[in-house]
């Protein structure tokens, strides 16, 4: 359980990965030091990560694809093992986890997508490669440019703080 104090220097961070650690301090009227140990801390225990959000409609992204799916006959570990390894390699795919919900669905995949023809080649190679294992699958595709609101974890953060 996080300390009243981490929870705020985690929030300040994760608003400004770029904010110094002084900067941190001054606002939360506490020494750097302070500030320095317990950045190391959330970064050590994997609370505090780094990652870059492009403006993806700037680098001509436009689909983002939410698919779903029943996972079947995941009973040979080696299956297992190289379907998580496509997902996780597969330069399209931003996201995947295993859930429930949506008429049996057990998987999700969310996946961004240049073209509808780029879109199209990978729904082909889910379908070729995955067939017999990846069942029930539907998609919800929308563009890029009518985001209303971005995927954005300092609001998750300051509500669950």
């Amino acid at each position: 359980m996080l300390r009243e104090i981490e929870k705020k220097v985690l929030v300040i961070i994760s608003k400004n990965p770029r904010i110094t650690d002084s900067e941190v301090a001054r606002q939360l009227k506490t020494s750097q030091p302070t500030v320095t140990r317990i950045r190391q801390e959330l970064e050590k225990n994997g609370l505090l990560r780094y990652s870059n959000h492009p403006d993806l409609s700037e680098i001509e992204c436009e689909l983002l694809v939410f698919t779903v799916f029943r996972a079947e006959g995941y009973t040979d570990l080696k299956l297992i093992k190289a379907a998580q390894k496509w997902i996780r390699e597969h330069p399209t795919v931003l996201f995947s986890a295993p859930g429930e919900g949506l008429g049996g669905r057990t998987e999700i995949i969310i996946s961004i997508h240049k073209t509808f023809a780029e879109y199209e080649e990978f729904t082909r190679e889910i379908r070729n490669k995955w067939e017999k294992n990846f069942k029930g699958i539907d998609q919800f595709i929308t563009s890029i440019k009518k985001t209303i609101k971005d995927f954005d974890y300092n609001s998750i953060l300051e509500a669950h703080t």
